[in-house]
């Protein structure tokens, strides 16, 4: 085996590696995470971002296919590989499962420099509002159910109370009637 079928397969093997963390980062699983464990994943996107730069285009696209191939998930396009400690943090931070540590962890090493930012207080921010602007909506859509269910279960219970001398209540609507006064 040559020095550039070696490195192949180290980059392989990085990427698949890689790209499990990134599949996992994005599941409930990442409330088990730890410091340290946010550091092995970092330390692996960091030698994915290495292993990319250091590879000839048309090796990593070969590679590229074997990836596609063996990994257990649809992996991130080529040039994302290039960027994976973003692309990891950007994951992390769109997970609702993030513990308060991580993030915390997150904010204190946050260094991708923007184009057109100069601070890490503005990239920090520009990055959040873009990560985390589904997770918000997500959060703003199910408030939105949730005091519509809320509202129609208060107006049921308007409506069958006064009905209430003609018919009797089911349990359910009688009990989460209760509920409400």
């Amino acid at each position: 085996m040559n020095a550039s079928q070696l490195q192949n397969m180290q980059l392989l093997d990085q990427l698949l590696k890689f790209t499990d963390i990134l599949s996992s980062a994005k599941t409930s699983s990442v409330s088990q995470w730890n410091v340290e464990c946010l550091q092995n994943a970092i330390q692996c996107a960091m030698n994915v971002e290495n292993e990319m730069f250091m590879i000839p285009e048309e090796e990593i696209k070969r590679v590229y296919q074997q990836l596609v191939l063996r990994a257990k998930t649809q992996p991130p396009d080529i040039p994302e590989f290039g960027s994976a400690h973003h692309l990891l943090y950007g994951t992390l931070l769109k997970n609702v499962y993030l513990s308060s540590e991580l993030f915390s962890y997150i904010m204190s090493t946050y260094e991708f420099p923007l184009e057109g930012l100069f601070s890490k207080k503005d990239n920090i921010s520009e990055d959040v509002q873009i990560f985390a602007r589904p997770l918000a909506t997500s959060e703003i859509l199910i408030g939105i159910e949730s005091s519509f269910r809320s509202n129609m279960l208060h107006i049921k219970c308007r409506s069958t109370g006064n009905q209430n001398k003609r018919s009797r209540l089911n349990d359910d609507t009688q009990s989460n009637c209760g509920k409400l006064s």
